[in-house]
């Protein structure tokens, strides 16, 4: 299922405990069901 909501690289804050640790290519990556992201991370000039 593709959320166009959250995109790779974006900065988002999730579930204490979820995820699993991958190794590809050299490089680690959490892998988080999207149902653990709690929030997406934006910043903003002003309020």
């Amino acid at each position: 299922m593709k959320n166009p909501e959250i995109a790779v690289g974006d900065n988002v804050m999730y579930k204490e405990f979820t995820g699993t640790e991958v190794k590809f290519e050299g490089k680690k990556y959490l892998l988080i069901p999207y149902a653990d992201i709690l929030a997406k991370i934006v910043e903003m000039d002003s309020i």
